[in-house]
């Protein structure tokens, strides 16, 4: 028999990201996911956070639209909000030549931004997930984590994070390596 659940909420303004999304998705988490520490909650909390921080409209006026589907093996979480242009493609290029670099791809994310702000966002969802499917419009992404979850994977070096950043286009999953 197919374990298989989904959720969707459609829902105006960030506040409400937390008043009736995220209680019933962390229940769904907490039953069916085992990740007891809260990492991948965390980056989905992260993913509507950047919804709300790059939407055109304020993060009281914005809409934004959340599905979860879980299965027996894994459970992916989709963020998608009218957000400001954005170049993801460069991104996920620039950060795949840091990932292959001797240099950069063994440091930690956090050692490379020195406290900054930069990108945290995609590297706090990065560091919870299999993978992180970003939309080359950049409106949307979509997290996915395995079931049972294995908090001890995660790993903060820039070259285990950046291959789990993966591109969609036109509904096709891409590495986002090379592409023009």
């Amino acid at each position: 028999m197919q374990d298989r659940e989904i959720q969707h909420y459609h829902i105006q303004g960030y506040d409400a990201f937390f008043q009736e999304a995220l209680p019933p998705i962390k229940s769904t988490l907490d039953k069916k996911l085992g990740d007891t520490e809260g990492h991948f909650a965390m980056a989905i909390v992260e993913a509507a956070q950047n919804a709300a921080m790059y939407a055109r409209k304020s993060p009281e006026e914005m809409a934004m639209d959340i599905e979860l589907v879980a299965t027996e093996t894994d459970i992916t979480v989709k963020v998608t909000a009218d957000t400001k242009d954005f170049d993801v493609l460069a991104y996920r290029e620039n950060l795949g030549r840091m990932a292959s670099d001797k240099y950069f791809g063994e440091m930690e994310w956090a050692d490379y931004i020195k406290g900054t702000q930069k990108s945290r966002g995609y590297f706090t969802m990065l560091m919870a997930v299999e993978c992180l499917y970003v939309d080359v419009t950049g409106k949307s992404v979509t997290l996915c984590a395995a079931r049972p979850y294995h908090p001890r994977d995660i790993s903060r070096k820039i070259k285990d994070i950046v291959p789990r950043f993966m591109l969609e286009q036109n509904g096709v999953i891409i590495d986002g390596e090379g592409i023009h």
